[in-house]
């Protein structure tokens, strides 16, 4: 076996291993943004819901008092 092939290899198997380690990294950062962009607009729909409900009710109670 030649040496230089064999010093090739490993250094070929060492770059995959820390691209697949930048890779895995990456996914992981790009999934918990979207986790948190999920979230945050499920809290601004649940605010808005809040909102409409509470406008509702007042609309509700003005008219009761009228």
């Amino acid at each position: 076996m030649n040496p230089t092939s064999s010093a090739v290899n490993v250094t070929i198997r060492e770059a995959t291993i820390e691209d697949s380690s930048a890779i895995a990294s990456l996914l992981r950062i790009g999934f918990a943004i979207r986790e948190a962009m999920l979230l945050r607009s499920t809290v601004v729909s649940n605010d808005r819901t809040r909102i409409d409900d509470s406008i509702s009710d007042q609309g509700t109670k003005t008219q009761a008092s009228d």
